[in-house]
């Protein structure tokens, strides 16, 4: 992957002066344009609201321990019902309720792993 690419001598290309490597026509020339493409092809066939809905929902997966919880990305998700967050205080009050949420949503799945060891235990012995 990293010996030169090979080609007709004249049009072989270089690369900060040196020759171009297979890695580097399979990362750059082809994985990037491919994935390039496909972003813009996502941005047409979805609209800028559905994006952020994409981007909103992974927040509250429970995994780890709430390791994607991203407050900031809840904030723009809530901005796109306007019905139930309508006030600036429903969104300052939305902020403070988000990060109270996560600290006892934390503490409460620590203690409800924990409970769960022990019954492990209890049962296997």
């Amino acid at each position: 992957m990293e010996d030169p690419r090979p080609g007709r001598v004249r049009s072989q290309r270089k690369v900060d002066g040196q020759l171009k490597t297979d890695f580097h026509y399979f990362r750059w020339d082809i994985f990037l344009e491919v994935v390039d493409h496909i972003t813009q092809e996502m941005d047409n066939h979805f609209t800028e609201t559905s994006s952020e809905l994409l981007l909103g929902i992974p927040c509250l997966d429970p995994r780890d321990s709430f390791a994607n919880f991203d407050d900031d990305k809840l904030l723009r998700l809530a901005k796109l019902y306007p019905y139930d967050f309508d006030d600036f205080d429903d969104e300052v009050m939305l902020a403070a309720e988000l990060k109270q949420y996560i600290s006892i949503v934390k503490k409460l799945s620590l203690y409800f792993f924990l409970i769960l060891r022990v019954l492990k235990m209890f049962l296997k012995g």
